[in-house]
């Protein structure tokens, strides 16, 4: 096991990703794959750090970006030839999210010319044979690259993916840390009969032994992620969607009014009808944001819009509680990012708690529950940073 970093707040952990990434980052473009092109606002969080972390910080030209819907082997050779192919951090290099690993093992295997970089992930395989192919595949690599995001994934690249570089960075979404501030949201503070949230996902992911049957949830409001619940239409989806049932390829025309036509409906009718003050803020937020108009002018740009978007409407929505209890990982980072204090509890595999016990067990106003410790303890620990 490597040496666990002491980190005591979000800009060190920023710090050390930058640091990090820069090991790798001496190139003039790239691709981006496996964008999110779904719901979670976990990974559009990643996402969005991603392209800032390009953009802003490492000067990086991303010349081709796709999600595993819209991908096209051609564009993407004809806008970067021989330059490296970034692949989305995230949770799902493993066989739990496998269409995720599919795309990924497909491109690692096609592409030996180009320098292959995976960005931040936690590895998890139940299947020892899909590790196997998974080991394969990747060691056949000549110039593979493989962040991961925790300990326990660092320990288990070095031992099966021996022809690999394998580094340990914090997730991508730490880039955000001088975006989302507690100072953007300040003004949901002084609501009255503030309560506190327990973010719960509903998903594979979930673990059944982090339950809060144990504790009052009186005062607790229990949600997914906003994007989950209200179902919202996007722009991919609704394309990929129209180009299977009626079996035709979109022109770039069509394909633009689809995307706006969507746009609309649930920035307007889903979005701003049944979310007015959030929509309002949101709006007064996105123009005053220089990251904004640094995504407008990059190519899909409806893309990253779509992720500063959902970003956002995560950042606000825990922000409306003086309290987090969460089974989601990206909930915890950004309760970190934006101070509030939270529990994290596990999920279905290590993540979770490997995650925490890597880069954020030391933020005083963050806490995981062991199976041995009371939630209700935890929470009025917690409570005195209210």
């Amino acid at each position: 096991m490597i040496g666990t970093i002491s980190l005591s707040n979000i800009k060190k952990i920023k710090l050390e990703l930058i640091k990090s990434l820069k090991r790798v980052s001496f190139f003039e473009r790239c691709a981006l794959l496996n964008y999110p092109n779904y719901g979670n606002i976990g990974d559009h969080l990643i996402g969005l750090g991603t392209v800032l972390y390009l953009i802003d910080e490492a000067k990086i030209n991303i010349s081709y970006v796709a999600s595993i819907k819209n991908f096209s082997s051609i564009e993407m050779e004809n806008n970067i030839g021989s330059s490296p192919i970034l692949l989305q951090g995230g949770g799902n290099l493993g066989d739990l999210w496998y269409e995720h690993q599919q795309f990924r093992e497909y491109i690692i295997s096609k592409y030996h010319k180009n320098p292959i970089i995976i960005l931040p992930q936690t590895i998890y395989f139940k299947n020892q044979g899909c590790l196997k192919k998974a080991r394969n595949i990747f060691n056949k690599h000549p110039n593979l690259t493989i962040f991961v995001r925790d300990n326990y994934s660092y320990e288990l690249a070095k031992n099966h993916f021996s022809n690999a570089q394998i580094l340990l960075a914090p997730d991508m979404a730490f880039y955000l840390a001088d975006i989302f501030t507690k100072d953007s949201f300040k003004f949901l503070k002084n609501r009255n009969n503030k309560k506190n949230l327990y973010l719960k996902r509903k998903d594979k992911e979930f673990n059944p032994l982090s339950t809060t049957e144990n504790f009052k949830v009186d005062n607790f409001n229990t949600e997914d992620w906003i994007s989950y619940k209200s179902r919202w239409l996007l722009e991919d989806v609704v394309e990929e969607y129209i180009k299977r049932k009626y079996q035709i390829n979109l022109s770039g025309f069509i394909s633009m009014n689809i995307r706006l036509i969507v746009r609309l409906y649930r920035e307007i009718w889903q979005r701003m009808l049944n979310h007015p003050l959030e929509y309002l803020h949101r709006t007064q937020w996105t123009y005053q944001c220089s990251e904004s108009r640094i995504i407008d002018s990059l190519q899909r740009s409806f893309m990253y819009q779509l992720s500063l978007s959902l970003s956002y409407s995560g950042a606000y929505q825990l922000s409306q509680h003086n309290l987090v209890i969460t089974t989601r990982l990206h909930g915890h980072i950004l309760c970190s990012i934006l101070e509030i204090p939270n529990i994290l509890l596990a999920n279905s595999y290590h993540k979770n708690q490997a995650f925490y016990e890597t880069w954020t067990y030391g933020i005083p106003f963050n806490k995981f529950l062991y199976s041995n410790e009371k939630i209700d303890t935890l929470i009025q620990e917690l409570n005195t940073f209210n």
